[in-house]
């Protein structure tokens, strides 16, 4: 695109202290430069117009004319804009053209949530027009204190760009504004975009918004003029934007800033430059220059976002595996690191590890909290042992997250202060956990129906479709699923999700829930498969999209960390020493060269307003709905929105990143962070590890189905716990690769080998025979790789294997593995899969784990689980939890008690045993293999003498 570039007539003034001049303004309202208020709060009369001068391009023609009156005079513009083919006039009346403002806002005490009301603005009246060539014209104006304003108008390149020249007379704070096209009404708008919060019809006040709050640069109108859809606004060409860390630089360092509001509270898209802070005190007699672009389009306003970031900002999947570590190897990273549990168990103290995980409390350290613990997860944990077979995992984690979710009382637990006998979450939890572990245990059901009617707590924000959805996957009454459709159906009418709604949640709430539920409309849609809720969730989500940054990617590399070192652990136990670990790396980290791609924010969101905009916020790390994102792009081809999910996600981290992006830094994309730290670069949030888990085998099975047109597809369940926390979890079931069915996910670290880390990789065993790779390349270019099987583990002996490789798009060639080994060649962003045949699969130790369960329970009236309060001793709970590979099962017993307990329990008719603890919470794990043998107990208090009755449990599914 053939482009104007201005940045060399670029003099920014130099920074300064904050200051207010105390000489007033010279002259009067009526003296030539400016107005004490714009010309459209009263219009002149007896106008009288000069010769007009014309510039266009193919898309813009845009009429400039001297206005005068008496005791004034201007400069006025018509803007026509082509349509259909045809041009339609957009700004042509007397009462449009006044609607275009300039203001020069200085003096006073100003504040950027009111320029108007906390500065003395002037508004300006052009002096002169001339024309500069057959492209350009040229609008100047001198002000009442000496200033000189210099506007230049081009239509050189594909939109109007406006390049401003201010000449201050004084070393003070100015503010260039310019209030574009005209004001409309609220009830004339149908969608607008000027920062994250103010999309669908939502216009809040007249606060300019700076750089830093603006995930696109732009502010845009949708309205309607005839029959035609229009949207407008201005925006920052994309050589205007410098690349720099924004959010460092503070609010009160911002170049520019934007609204949606004028002085008189009318829509209207309103650009001033420079944001007033240290970028707004002007030298005397120093130029200021900024270019800012005019857009207006025949097309509705996500459209018109498309080209805007596309082709004005280059948006594209730009980003790429970093430090040597695909995501997969990120995956096994992560794996790793939840298990780096403390090297000796306390029953009563937690002692600090890098992964924060407490065995008394089932679950992660909680920084925020004293002495608190969190379970940000459900499956997640669950998903990983399936794809790796690990029973370690299983045993030491997995198995407890399970356990927590049918015990404690509140996601954020303190094992000295809470409860258990509880539940912590609600259906939507619970139901998935039920079906990863595969329906066999009757307590996690029973706990998944105790929320039927609703959500446990209403801080979890579910939105109406949600628990009848899951109440059908659980039951399988249509009913449920009818509920679902009747409840969205109501959710969209309501919440104005077609039309554009005009209220959102507080500024201090989650920016995830500045948007409506379009994930849950998601899901209701695979679900149901009506359309009408696709439409709705790809509605939302174009809205959701703009709330993620945009900023064009620069060649070359910049020295890091930049700006001030901001380090913040976010620590709130009574001692940091009490839950972080010694992390050895240096604090702040030594500078290094970064490429520019890798710091760009394109990508990223943040988490709130009031945790973003403070220094020690930042963006954040923890995309959780990018795998949704790459599920709706298939579904309605748009691959935009999986540009911005891969762009969240890939080259961001290699191993738990931490939260808070505070800066252009990369210390947090090292797979060694979580363990050299610092900590405070990011935040370390030890309940979010398992959460990034989660996010990233989401990540990875989803894009091999998107990236493969829907070939390669495994069963999931949808989670949602707390916040925004949501994913899909696999495993427990076996799916499709290209051909190949009844695959089974199985991908431990070591397995498969890949020699390039930009290829992501997964693995699934089909039958006794096959074994599938699915290779994704998130580099542009080709990759040719060398993919090598671990000969031991999938019993390999001969030196060849017959193999076929398979394009994205279904169509196979033959192939040779050649000792264990064979290479491909990936296209860029593209997708190979390899099938292995021939192989002998029958004897390994995994095949228990990928066996279905049965459709029914072989014993149905055995009773599992076991719900009571026992005067005397409390509340008593025990279940018996399958292992899903049915080797064995657990059976977890827990008593609400405030002193100790003793468990007495016997496994099938062997002798009874007694197991006292002493520590709370009162609970106990008994293994027991094979599924055959009952289970019973009862729970003395010895302090009392007070037991339960006894309970005799048994599996309702058996080998």
């Amino acid at each position: 695109m053939e482009r104007v570039n201005r940045r060399a007539m670029l003099k920014i003034a130099a920074a300064g202290t904050f200051g207010m001049a105390t000489a007033p303004w010279i002259g009067t309202a009526a003296q030539a430069g400016s107005r004490t208020s714009p010309l459209r709060a009263a219009p002149p009369t007896g106008i009288t117009y000069g010769t007009p001068i014309t510039i266009e391009n193919a898309t813009y023609r845009l009429t400039f004319r001297t206005a005068t009156w008496t005791g004034g005079k201007t400069v006025v513009r018509d803007l026509w804009c082509v349509a259909g083919g045809q041009w339609q006039p957009l700004i042509t009346t007397e009462s449009e053209r006044f609607g275009e403002q300039w203001v020069m806002c200085t003096h006073g005490t100003p504040n950027r949530t009111d320029y108007y009301t906390s500065t003395v603005p002037k508004w300006v009246t052009w002096d002169t027009l001339a024309a500069v060539d057959a492209k350009t014209v040229r609008l100047t104006a001198g002000l009442p204190d000496g200033s000189q304003l210099v506007v230049d108008w081009s239509v050189a390149g594909s939109h109007p760009e406006a390049t401003v020249t201010l000449t201050p007379a004084a070393s003070i704070n100015y503010m260039v504004g310019h209030q574009a096209f005209t004001g409309l009404a609220a009830s004339a708008v149908t969608e607008v975009l000027c920062g994250p919060r103010q999309h669908a019809r939502v216009v809040e006040t007249v606060e300019s918004l700076g750089a830093l709050d603006l995930p696109v640069p732009a502010s845009l109108v949708e309205h309607q003029i005839g029959s035609t859809t229009w949207t407008w606004g201005v925006a920052l060409p994309a050589d205007e934007i410098v690349f720099e860390s924004e959010h460092n630089d503070g609010i009160d360092s911002q170049r520019y800033g934007m609204s949606l509001r004028n002085e008189s509270a009318e829509v209207q898209p309103i650009i001033f430059a420079p944001q007033f802070g240290t970028r707004s005190r002007m030298t005397a007699g120093t130029p200021y220059s900024f270019t800012f672009q005019l857009r207006a389009q025949p097309v509705g306003l996500y459209e018109a976002y498309k080209q805007l970031v596309q082709n004005e900002y280059g948006l594209t999947n730009y980003r790429a595996n970093v430090y040597g570590t695909s995501l997969t190897a990120t995956l096994h990273n992560l794996i790793d690191l939840v298990k780096d549990g403390p090297a000796t168990t306390d029953p009563v103290t937690f002692t600090p590890s890098y992964s924060g995980w407490w065995d008394r409390a089932k679950s992660f350290a909680d920084i925020e909290n004293d002495k608190a613990t969190r379970q940000a997860t459900a499956g997640a944990l669950l998903s990983a042992y399936y794809l790796t077979a690990d029973d370690t995992l299983y045993g030491s984690h997995a198995l407890p997250v399970v356990e927590f979710h049918v015990s404690r009382d509140r996601y954020s637990w303190m094992p000295d202060a809470h409860r258990i006998c509880g539940i912590p979450f609600d259906t939507s939890t619970l139901v998935p956990l039920h079906r990863m572990m595969r329906g066999m245990s009757g307590g996690i059901e029973w706990a998944a129906t105790q929320h039927l009617n609703g959500a446990r707590d209403s801080a979890f924000r579910r939105p109406p479709m949600a628990t009848p959805v899951n109440a059908y996957r659980l039951t399988g009454d249509p009913t449920h699923l009818a509920t679902a459709k009747t409840r969205a159906d109501d959710y969209i009418s309501t919440q104005g999700i077609l039309t554009g709604y005009d209220t959102t949640v507080d500024s201090g709430d989650f920016q995830y829930y500045f948007s409506k539920a379009w994930i849950e409309l998601l899901d209701l849609y695979e679900e149901s498969g009506e359309q009408r809720f696709l439409d709705a969730a790809y509605k939302e989500a174009q809205r959701f999209v703009t709330q993620h940054y945009v900023r064009p990617v620069v060649h070359g590399t910049t020295t890091v960390p930049t700006g001030t070192w901001v380090t913040e652990t976010g620590v709130r136990w009574a001692e940091d020493s009490d839950v972080l670990p010694d992390y050895p790396g240096p604090n702040p980290p030594p500078p290094e060269s970064a490429d520019n791609w890798k710091l760009n924010v394109t990508g990223l969101t943040f988490e709130a307003v009031p945790t973003y905009r403070p220094i020690t916020g930042g963006h954040t790390l923890l995309p959780m709905w990018a795998p949704f994102l790459l599920r709706l792009s298939r579904y309605v081809n748009d691959p935009l929105l999986a540009n911005i999910a891969a762009n969240a996600v890939i080259g961001r981290y290699t191993n738990y990143p931490g939260y808070y992006l505070h800066q252009f830094s990369v210390t947090h994309m090292k797979p060694d962070f979580p363990t050299q730290g610092p900590t405070g670069a990011t935040r370390i949030f030890f309940h979010h590890i398992p959460a990034v888990l989660g996010l990233t085998i989401d990540y990875l099975l989803t894009e091999q189905w998107l990236a493969s047109g829907g070939r390669i597809e495994f069963p999931a369940e949808f989670e949602a716990t707390y916040a925004f926390f949501r994913y899909h979890t696999y495993g427990h079931r076996p799916g499709r690769f290209f051909d190949v069915t009844n695959a089974w996910l199985w991908m431990p670290r070591g397995l498969v080998t890949v020699n390039n880390y930009v290829v992501n990789w997964i693995g699934a065993r089909a039958g006794n025979t096959q074994y599938a790779v699915g290779l994704t390349n998130t580099s542009s270019n080709a990759a040719t790789v060398t993919v090598t099987l671990d000969a031991a583990k999938l019993n390999m002996t001969a030196s060849t294997y017959p193999a076929k490789v398979y394009a994205a798009d279904g169509t196979s060639t033959t192939a040779t593995v050649t000792n264990n080994s064979i290479t491909v060649t990936v296209p860029g962003k593209g997708l190979v899969g390899i099938v292995v045949s021939g192989l002998n699969l029958a004897g390994l130790d995994v095949n228990a784990l990928h066996t279905e369960a049965p459709a029914t329970p072989s014993h149905p009236t055995a009773k599992d689980y076991d719900i009571r309060t026992v005067t005397g001793v409390g509340k008593v709970r025990g279940m018996l939890l399958v292992k899903p590979d049915r080797r064995r099962y657990h059976a977890y017993v827990q008593v609400d008690s405030d002193v100790p307990a003793t468990l007495h329990y016997r496994v099938g008719t062997g002798a009874w045993q007694s197991s006292p603890q002493s520590v709370s919470p009162y609970e106990w794990t008994i293994s027991v293999a094979g599924l055959d043998n009952g289970f019973s107990y009862y729970v003395e208090i010895p302090s009392t003498g007070t037991t339960s009755p006894q309970v005799d449990l048994a599996c309702r599914y058996r080998l």
